[in-house]
Formats: structure tokens, sequence, C-alpha cells
């Protein structure tokens, strides 16, 4: 193990001289690049910082150039088209002045509702039930045979639409309202009164006079479409029906005096209330005094909720099987109020209109087939055009079965 080692220390003093050599080679090799390097990159530096220069330069120069062309050159018309924005800006208003102080002249409805002179009539009819117009601004309306709808709005192009104001505008017999837009006062009816709070223009026609058409074609349609308006609002109906409002032509009892001599000699003490003389107030406290409730079925027997607790409502049903309408409009509820329900059905001799068709007559003798054939028959006849005569000795017993409910 000796004589390995000494035979590699040998070996290696031997190889010494040439590495340092090397070495030496190396490092001057290495000094001269870097040497090199820092030569070329300088000079490239200095090349682009002069291009940067220039280029600054030139763009300054022509940047110059380009404002002084600028104070020199004549005004294009794009240029000329600014300068006069504002121009027209003033001239417009003063039109817009102008044009409302003309509305008020010739009978416009409002000074300043919505920016009257930029507002548009917006008609859709592209529905398949019904028809809506809404227009702000000032609105004209003119009743009559052919009703009309006038927008004075110099912003808006003169048109004309044809629509329904009901619900279901495909049904036959109802009336066109005509909505049209006119550019100045002068060609719009002038106003005998003047509002300025919105309006709704409505029809009654269609399916009205049923009780659930009322409420779905009419009253709910137009419940949601008012109540935005908080109560600020102006109803216009184009075919008023007094049956809306009033009942007086239909189911009168024909032989009042009779019925009121018998219900006095039950031992009754009678008061005949109709259409409210004085305020509600006085008339529901009124009503809460009675004992006996009794009127022919219809609208106005919807005031016995103002009738006390354990009193008794007593429903005169016109002829023409219509007891099941008349249990469902108001026996039912006068029950569940606490009321003592009596219900007298009046007999073909006792209508009316047994003397407009005579007793072989299906009105009469078969109302089962009246009410299949539709409900305008029934709606028509059995309760639009029926008067009763009670039969005073026939409705006795109802009177009695009265009075012993209160004992």
């Amino acid at each position: 193990m000796m004589r390995a080692e000494g035979k590699a220390a040998r070996s290696a003093n031997r190889s010494s001289p040439w590495k340092s050599s090397y070495v030496a080679y190396g490092l001057l090799l290495g000094s001269l690049l870097v040497l090199l390097y820092l030569m070329v990159s300088t000079q490239f530096s200095y090349s682009q910082k002069d291009d940067a220069s220039r280029g600054m330069e030139e763009f300054s120069q022509e940047e110059e150039e380009e404002k002084a062309k600028a104070h020199t050159e004549p005004s294009t018309p794009r240029r000329q088209g600014n300068e006069m924005k504002s121009d027209n800006w003033e001239a417009k208003s003063q039109d817009k002045n102008e044009e409302a102080a003309e509305s008020k002249e010739f009978g416009g409805g409002t000074d300043d509702y919505n920016n009257v002179a930029d507002a548009k009539p917006i008609c859709d009819t592209s529905f398949g039930k019904y028809d809506i117009c809404e227009l702000a601004g000032d609105a004209r309306a003119q009743g009559g045979p052919g009703a009309t709808v006038t927008l004075v709005s110099p912003r808006a192009p003169p048109k004309e639409w044809q629509i329904k104001p009901y619900s279901r505008k495909y049904l036959d017999g109802l009336k066109q309202v005509t909505v049209r837009a006119v550019p100045n006062s002068r060609d719009a009816p002038q106003c005998t009164t003047q509002l300025n709070i919105p309006a709704m223009v409505i029809e009654l026609g269609g399916l009205t006079g049923n009780y659930w058409h009322d409420f779905t074609d009419v009253l709910v349609p137009l419940f949601i479409g008012a109540r935005r308006f908080n109560g600020e609002v102006q109803l216009l109906v184009v075919n008023l029906l007094p049956f809306w409002v009033d009942r007086t032509n239909s189911r009168k009892i024909l032989n009042l005096p009779e019925v009121v001599a018998a219900a006095e000699a039950a031992g009754f003490k009678v008061v005949v209330a109709g259409r409210p003389k004085a305020s509600y107030d006085e008339f529901t406290r009124e009503m809460n005094s009675f004992d006996v409730m009794v009127g022919v079925h219809g609208a106005g027997l919807t005031n016995c909720v103002y009738l006390p607790t354990g009193a008794v409502f007593l429903q005169i049903v016109p002829y023409g099987r219509l007891e099941e309408i008349a249990r469902t409009d108001f026996g039912d509820p006068a029950r569940d109020m606490g009321l003592r329900y009596i219900e007298y059905s009046v007999a073909a001799e006792e209508s009316s209109l047994m003397g407009v068709f005579g007793k072989e007559h299906p009105m009469i003798k078969d109302p089962a087939a009246i009410h299949l054939s539709g409900w305008g028959n029934v709606a028509e006849w059995y309760l639009g055009k029926q008067d009763v005569r009670i039969d005073v000795e026939r409705f006795r017993p109802s009177l009695l079965r009265a009075l012993e409910h209160l004992r």
C-alpha cells in the first residue's frame, strides 16, 4: 500500500505546470471578451438615444405645424355644425315654450304634465284579447256616437288608431274609440271641462250583465289599471249602462202596499227602505236597528251586512229556477254572518213574465231549457225584465216563520 501512494504523488507533481498555464490563458481570454462586450453595448445604447431624440423632435415639429394650420385654415362644415349646436338648442327651447302657450290658448287640459310637448301616444293593438293606449300630455276626450281621444303633441307624428276599450275586443257589438295625435291645438276639439288628473276610458258592453264577467272583464282590470293613481282618476265610460248603478226598473214588487199590510197584520212594524235619501251613516244605523229584512233578489240585498247578528233575512227569489243563484249570492253568506235565512220562491202566477209569454211558452213552462239555451236569456228575462206580484196568502207563512225566529 505504501508503494502505490508514492507513485501517485510523483505523477501529480509532473502535471501541475501545464494546469497553471491553461488557467492563465483562460483568464486573459475572458477579460478580452468582457471588454469587447462593454464597448459594443455602450455604443448601441447611445445610438438608441439619438434615434429617440430625433423622433421626438420630428413629432414636436409636426404638432406645431398642425396648430399653425388650425389657426389659419377656414372652418369645415363639421366644425360649423358643432358651433351651431348651442344656438339650435336655444331655438328649440323657445319653440317648446311657444307650443305650450298655444296649447293652453286653444283649450289644452294642462300647462305642464309629463313634458307635454315631447309626449307621444302609445297604442298596442297586437294582443288578441284587448287593445291598450297610454297618452301623456294634453289629451282631450270627446263622447257621443264617434268617441275620440285626441293628443296634442307637436313631437308626435300624426296617426290614428281604432281601439275597443274592453278586455275581450273580439266580441261583437263593442263600441270603437278613435285615438289620434295632432300636431297643434287648432286641430283638436276644444275642452269644456279641464282636469289635471289622469283619466281612463272603459266600455261596459260585451258580456257585462253576467256577474262573473262584470268582475273579470271590467271591475278587476279597472282596479288593476287605476290603482297606481291612488284614487285620483276620472273614469270615462263610452256606453254608460244605467243598470250598473240603478236597478229600480226590474224585479219590483208590484203590489207593495198589500205586502206591507200583510207584514203589519203579522205583527211587524214596517219601514220601506229604498235608495238612501240621507247620508250612508244614517242609513246604515237604521238598517242595524231592523229585526227582519225582506227584499227581491238583487244587489240591494247586500245591505244585509248592516243587520245585527241574529236578525232574519227573507229573500224573495224571482221565477225561473234561480234558487241556486240566490242561495249562493246571499243565502250562504247570510248564514255565515250569523243571520237567520228564509227563502221565498215566486210562482209562475206571481211573475210578470206570465202576462208577457203565457203559460205554454218555454219561458214559463220549461225554465230548465231556458237555462240550457245560454246565460243571455236568463239574464235578459228572468233577471232583467221580471217583476213580481206577491200572493200575500202564499207569502204569509214566510212572515210568520220570520216572527218565530225572533221569539
